[in-house]
């Protein structure tokens, strides 16, 4: 799309210097029909430009497909075609995260250095592509007691598993506040409860009730979004959704920083696709349905009433309220199948 962009602009330019070098060489005897030409020439080089600017607004209304989808519901989660990560919580005193090898099941840390026992590992993680994101806190000790001192944003390219920190901040409010830098817009970095990343902002989830975001080049701290509570929230790379205290589904075009509401849904659970809303209908017994992210459909996908879902490229995964079970089912409803141990 950039390149013919760039074509049409080329094309407009060559144009516009036909048009005066016509202007200039052109003898008096052919004035008459050098107006003709101009006259013509203005209207092409008019629709040339019109055509660039539909152009841009259609690249700038589309979703960057090349994002992977984040939802705040699975955010101890992410696979790409390689690998799955996860944070292992086995060891409460060793909380970290790993990655299973889809190929061979082997599973490794995902930090290749040993971390000290001032360091802990948040329990979520973040993940675009061949990218993974990970966030650590580190302490102060002052006699028996641990002081937070630093957060780190920690990427990790899983084509060479190299590590670069992408943000570090002092996390120490008393500190802070001593030499006079806390102030009331900086981020209460031990109420985040998950975050996420493109290219230009690193998006914080504060004390589920705000979204904070930092420009990754100047440092600059922002809200974008405030409501009452967060049950979920999702981005695929242009919008995110989140719910309000009305139970809808808003929608936040972080291009354009302007927000609407979905209309027709009213849920307290939803979990975005690459082509699908799924969500818990609230005005249905609490059946699970899915709005079409192109046309804005609504189908049904089954009766059965639950409390929460997740999904991925085939299966739709729901807890159940009549049994709290938790069952698999195809993306058309079918198919229906408890998971527990034995077939997990």
């Amino acid at each position: 799309m950039t390149l013919v962009i760039l074509l049409i602009i080329s094309l407009c330019i060559g144009i516009g210097a036909w048009i005066v070098i016509l202007y200039y060489h052109t003898n008096a005897w052919y004035a008459r029909k050098r107006r003709h030409k101009l006259k013509s020439l203005s209207i092409t080089l008019l629709l040339c430009m019109i055509a660039v600017t539909l152009v841009g607004c259609d690249f700038s209304n589309e979703v960057d497909n090349e994002h992977d989808i984040f939802n705040s519901i699975s955010r101890q989660t992410f696979e790409n075609d390689s690998y799955r990560f996860y944070i292992d919580e086995s060891d409460v005193e060793n909380i970290r995260p790993v990655f299973e090898d889809k190929e061979t099941g082997e599973i490794k840390n995902l930090m290749r250095s040993p971390f000290s026992s001032l360091t802990s590992i948040e329990n979520y993680i973040y993940g675009n592509g061949s990218l993974v994101y990970y966030m650590k806190m580190d302490y102060d000790k002052s006699g028996f007691y641990k002081e937070t001192n630093r957060l780190s944003l920690i990427e990790v390219d899983t084509t060479t598993f190299d590590e670069k920190i992408i943000y570090e901040k002092n996390a120490n409010m008393t500190k802070d506040t001593f030499l006079g830098l806390h102030t009331t817009d900086d981020i209460d970095f031990l109420g985040i409860t998950s975050f996420f990343v493109d290219k230009r902002y690193i998006y914080f989830v504060v004390d589920d009730n705000q979204i904070r975001r930092i420009n990754r080049l100047t440092g600059k701290e922002d809200t974008i979004i405030q409501t009452s509570v967060f049950n979920n929230i999702a981005y695929n790379g242009r919008y995110i959704y989140y719910p309000n205290e009305a139970y809808q589904v808003i929608k936040y075009d972080i291009q354009t920083e302007k927000e609407m509401t979905i209309p027709d849904i009213i849920t307290t659970q939803f979990f975005l696709t690459d082509s699908e809303l799924l969500y818990i209908n609230r005005q249905d017994n609490y059946s699970i349905y899915a709005m079409n992210l192109s046309d804005s459909n609504i189908r049904k996908i089954t009766n059965k009433p639950a409390w929460s879902i997740t999904g991925d490229d085939d299966f739709i995964y729901y807890k159940s309220k009549i049994d709290n079970e938790l069952y698999r089912i195809d993306r058309d409803g079918q198919n229906e199948m408890l998971i527990n141990e034995d077939n997990e």
